[in-house]
């Protein structure tokens, strides 16, 4: 006699308490554990919590709730002892084993599809994934078509593909071999001649929200039916009989494979019954005919909540469960409410713009709805690992009076375990080129960094070492050379450690040491750091290189183990993700070892087995865990929450569409029952949209961020809203206008914030950026309005700050006056060798050689010396550049030697002048005159340093003349009639650009100034001013600057007080300079 038992209901909740007033009565002892079979530990979740509030404890663990596949087996090891506790036949296991069985059986006959697979020759990768693909294809087999695998044992085969049939003979052995299907044959042979003790099987078996299940598991517990009771509990979204009807598309194609004369097409029969139903119903249609037609139940409980019509969502619940379909002859059009919240469908730029709108709706729904609480919301998204970081960037980043606690679930284990992340960039380096940056990623991990010893500050201080060092990629020179490059060690790791220890040890120096030049910027205070960096990098280093040999997988294992204790010592703060982790390592050696599988395998198919491992186990440990969940799009996620929302539902990403392979026989020749991801993505949304008790939010990509053009969201979405706007309308106006909102691309549009505009925002920082940019737009206004007020320091001037006010008074101002120091963005570590110098590079090269030509430094002609510094390229290319360098430096150095005096005496400098004390050192640098030079266009800055000083000499009675030389020009300012009045003028001018913003720029001001002194008209002259501010091609102007960017905001840069400053600034210094010949 059967004691299997049907429960369907179209709502979760009463399923729930079905089951519980089952397990209220217990099926043996007290303490004997309810079995509940899930498909999904978020289901596992919710029953927990469930059963915990209704009976005040409930401590059945994992156990309790086993996944099919796992329970199933646990049946068979109850009555067959002699099975292992995991199946050679599991995928993880099966893979190894077809590793070790194909490469001998490939060059039979008939394997002329693998053969072409790797005709490019033994690729042990190709083959780790090859065998991993038959795996998993072997695992559906011996749980969708067994008979066939029973018919390969016994010397069958396929037509198409006998290979397969003979690689599954070798897998299968002699006997009867230990696969679900063979297995299955067995038990059901067991239990049809009653050779099963009731004793050995769990008292009572419940299977509770899985929408499908496979011929094989229904045998099985049709089988066991004759001894426990077995209750399934179905989550059915229709009361009525609905297993005969068909899709519109369906419809069609039966129609047109059912055509010929005489045919008439009323005489068949195909129901549509509810559009909705038909269409995303396949896969829980075809499963409730296959249990009416296959299986006997002693009992079938049906329990339906009554059908509602008091908002759109409850509306189309209610035509699902009544199967009708609007408008039609029993449910005319319904007439929606305008002010009906239930459906939304929000049509956004981009990932992040989906969770902004998002966070804002959800801040909507709690203000209008007291009683709702953060976890009565679930948000689900096909793909949760791109949205992760979106979803805590807007859900963390918000004020405490807007932030909404929430839990992301289902990501893998790389998404959120960093030691995960770094461990396989540790398992990347071989095949990468040790870069800067990538190295220093690694040591970004907190659990390396902890391991290192070494702070985050101290990652900032090593930043600035590798780049000053000239570090760019490459271990050392032997490790170029392995990577086909010459051997040479220059911007090499080995290099830049070298000349840091080497600087520590020595200090700095102008001299190599065997070829070394010290760096020496390690302070004292930095040994610690500085050791932890090298013994991180050295021991980084070294694994690298043993990375390159050939192991078994179990000594794979035992190495990596040692990796893992090498970066990352045990902490409380990485205990669980280190625990994870090294899990994933045990099972690569517990797999392999289960397949006798022991040869050598290259670094390359361990990160594949591992990185793959790390993808698919994702964790369900945020599911309901307090506050919003956010999960991925899965099946058996049909969980009853009053909101429901859809994110990220972009054509083509949902429902997916995988790809079989073209040897995959189930797919070449599919059955009733067959698995199909796309049918169980089109009843996933079926089962959210009757599981949402209040609002079904539905959100997607529908504007390109580019040119705003639009863009359809999943076929799905699009099936919904034709279904609503076939059925249901407004009173006034079309009902998709209200449903569909289309956002804009930024957050603070004005749209945002103006009235009856149909959208909201809950920011107050958008609404202040809003406010700032629309009055902006109508009067820009600088940063300073008012003058500030004097202070007592005003009046006491430094050389070295006047020479630095006027090379920049904006910055000098923002610096001094109002505090603010704007950082220099860090560019990116490089990570190519210079083979050639930009403009900068090229400047800092010729100063430097300049500098130690005039000092007549030894080292101003070794090739060596630069390329000890990493700043020239490596080999032939790099002597050739210097030399080039060398030699224009030198000229220049001789054509400064007829103005040079290095022993040229300073100047002390006490001045008053017009109400100021000017106070400094003056180096005049020059024979009998003041001597400034710069290899290099002579800028504004440049002119205004060498006049200053210039006058500065006049005052101090050591009148004398002035020459600039600059790369291609060079000018002399004889000696000054008198110095005061124009200094005077420059500190007066200096006290007004500590009170406030003076439109003076050295650049753009000078090419004004020098073309009012050609006699050019002012419009003209601004012409060439804007030029200098604008700049030109691969130059940048003078108005990029982010100092006057930051000052001007957007105001025009050229008014009369900039034509004003200009001319009376530089007019004295251009009337007075001569060219130099």
């Amino acid at each position: 006699m059967s004691h299997f038992r049907l429960h369907t209901s179209n709502r979760l909740e009463t399923l729930f308490d079905r089951l519980a007033e089952i397990v209220a009565v217990p099926a043996g002892s007290p303490l004997t554990p309810e079995v509940i079979v899930v498909q999904s530990r978020g289901m596992q979740r919710w029953l927990s919590l469930r059963l915990a509030e209704r009976f005040g404890v409930w401590s059945n663990d994992e156990k309790s709730f086993p996944f099919p596949n796992a329970f199933i087996w646990d049946i068979f090891r109850r009555l067959l002892p002699e099975l292992p506790r995991s199946s050679a036949f599991e995928p993880d296991t099966l893979t190894w084993r077809i590793m070790a069985a194909l490469p001998e059986l490939i060059e039979e006959g008939g394997f002329d599809a693998p053969r072409r697979y790797f005709r490019s020759g033994s690729d042990p990768l190709k083959l780790y994934q090859f065998a991993r693909r038959m795996a998993d294809l072997f695992d559906q087999y011996t749980v969708y078509r067994p008979e066939m695998l029973r018919a390969w044992e016994q010397g069958g085969g396929d037509e198409d593909e006998p290979w397969q049939a003979v690689l599954w003979r070798r897998l299968a052995g002699e006997g009867r071999p230990a696969h679900k299907g063979a297995v299955l044959e067995t038990f059901l042979e067991m239990a049809e001649s009653g050779a099963v003790a009731q004793e050995q099987l769990p008292a009572r078996v419940a299977i509770f929200g899985i929408p499908s299940l496979p011929p094989m598991h229904l045998a099985v517990f049709q089988a066991l039916a004759h001894y426990v009771e077995i209750n399934l509990f179905l989550l059915n979204p229709s009361r009525e009989y609905w297993g005969d009807i068909v899709s519109a598309r369906e419809a069609v194609r039966r129609k047109r494979q059912l055509s010929f004369d005489g045919f008439i097409e009323s005489d068949l029969y195909l129901s549509a019954g509810n559009p909705l139903l038909a269409s995303l119903g396949g896969l829980g249609r075809d499963f409730f005919r296959m249990l009416l037609e296959n299986l006997d139940f002693e009992e079938e409980h049906s329990c339906f909540g009554e059908p509602v019509e008091n908002s759109l969502l409850h509306a189309l619940q209610s035509d699902i469960l009544m199967l009708r379909e609007r408008p039609g002859r029993n449910a005319p059009r319904l007439t929606i409410g305008a002010d009906d919240p239930s459906v939304r469908i929000h049509s956004c730029h981009s990932p992040l713009r989906e969770m902004e709108i998002l966070h804002d709706q959800l801040l909507d729904l709690f203000n209008r709805n007291a009683d709702l609480k953060p976890n009565d919301i679930v948000v689900m998204i096909p793909d949760i690992e791109t949205y992760g970081p979106y979803i805590s960037a807007v859900f963390e980043g918000m004020g405490d009076e807007r932030r909404i606690p929430f839990r992301i679930a289902d990501r893998g284990m790389r998404g959120q375990n960093e030691a995960a992340d770094a461990f396989l960039k540790i398992l990347a380096l071989p095949g990468g080129r040790c870069g800067a940056a990538q190295v220093l990623d690694i040591l970004e991990a907190p659990a390396v960094l902890h391991s290192a010893g070494m702070t985050v500050g101290d990652l900032d201080v090593v930043r600035g070492w590798v780049r000053e060092t000239g570090i760019r990629w490459g271990i050392d020179a032997q490790d170029r050379q392995r990577q086909g490059v010459p051997a040479y060690e220059q911007n090499s790791w080995r290099a830049g450690l070298d000349r840091l220890l080497l600087g520590y040890a020595c200090g700095d120096g102008d001299r190599l040491l065997d070829g070394i030049l010290p760096f020496a910027p390690v302070e004292g205070g930095q040994a610690h750091p500085l050791g932890s960096f090298v013994d991180y990098a050295e021991k980084l280093f070294a694994v690298a290189g043993d990375l390159h040999k050939l192991r078994s997988p179990a000594q794979w294992a035992d190495f990596l183990e040692e990796v893992l204790d090498l970066f990352f010592q045990p902490s409380r703060d990485f205990e669980e993700e280190l625990e994870a982790l090294r899990q994933q390592v045990r099972r690569l050696r517990e797999h392999a070892g289960a397949a006798q599988y022991e040869t050598d395998i290259p670094l390359e198919v361990v990160r594949n087995c591992l990185d793959e491992a790390l993808q698919q186990s994702a964790s369900a440990h945020g599911f309901l865990a307090g506050g919003v969940t956010f999960c991925a799009l899965l099946p058996m996620r049909a969980i009853p929450f009053r909101v429901v929302v859809l994110a990220g539902m972009n054509d083509g990403v949902f429902p997916r569409t995988p790809q079989p392979a073209g040897f995959d026989l189930i797919a070449r020749r599919p059955r009733p029952g067959d698995r199909s991801v796309r049918s169980e993505d089109r009843y996933l949304f079926l089962e959210a949209l009757v599981s949402a008790r209040e609002h079904l939010l539905i959100s997607y990509v529908g504007q390109s961020v580019r040119d705003g053009s639009s863009l359809p969201p999943s076929v799905l979405v699009s099936e919904l809203l034709d279904v609503i706007e076939r059925g249901f309308q407004l009173k006034e106006g079309r009902l998709l206008d209200q449903l569909v909102v289309e956002h804009r691309l930024q957050a603070f549009h004005p749209a945002y914030f103006a009235e009856n505009s149909g959208l909201f925002s809950y920011s107050r920082e958008n609404a202040a950026a809003r406010v700032a940019r629309s009055s902006a737009s109508r009067s820009p206004q600088s940063l300073v309005g008012d003058p500030l007020e004097v202070t007592d320091d005003t009046n006491d001037v430094s050389v070295d700050d006047l020479v630095r006010f006027f090379r920049h008074p904006t910055r000098f101002f923002l610096d001094r006056r109002l505090g603010i120091r704007l950082g220099e963005a860090q560019a990116p570590l490089n990570e190519r060798e210079p083979l050639e110098l930009d403009g900068l590079e090229n400047f800092r090269l010729m100063n430097a050689l300049v500098e130690d030509h005039l000092a007549e430094r030894a080292h101003a002609h070794d090739t060596r010396y630069y390329q000890a510094q990493g700043v020239l390229p490596p080999g032939a290319a790099g002597e050739a550049l210097f030399a080039r360098c060398s030699r224009q430096a030198q000229q220049f150095s001789e054509r400064l030697q007829s103005w040079r005096d290095e022993q040229s005496p300073r100047l002390d400098i006490e001045l008053s002048l017009g109400g100021y004390r000017l106070h400094g050192r003056l180096n005049p640098g020059g024979r009998e005159s003041l001597l400034r030079c710069r290899f290099g266009r002579i800028r504004g800055g440049d002119l205004l340093e060498a006049w200053i000083c210039h006058l500065i000499m006049a005052c101090c009675g050591n009148a004398c003349e002035t020459v600039l030389v600059g790369r291609d020009e060079g000018w002399r300012i004889p000696p000054p009639d008198d110095g005061v009045t124009p200094l005077e003028a420059l500190l007066s001018l200096y006290g007004e650009g500590c009170r406030r913003l003076l439109h003076f720029y050295p650049d753009s001001s000078l090419a004004y100034a020098k073309q009012i002194h050609k006699g050019s008209s002012p419009p003209q002259a601004l012409s060439s001013a804007v030029k200098a501010w604008k700049g030109g091609y691969h130059v940048p102007g003078e108005g990029d600057d982010n100092w006057l960017r930051y000052a001007l905001r957007d105001t025009p840069p050229f008014d009369e007080d900039f034509e004003y400053l200009a001319v009376q600034i530089f007019q004295p210094l251009l009337a007075v300079r001569e060219k130099l010949a």
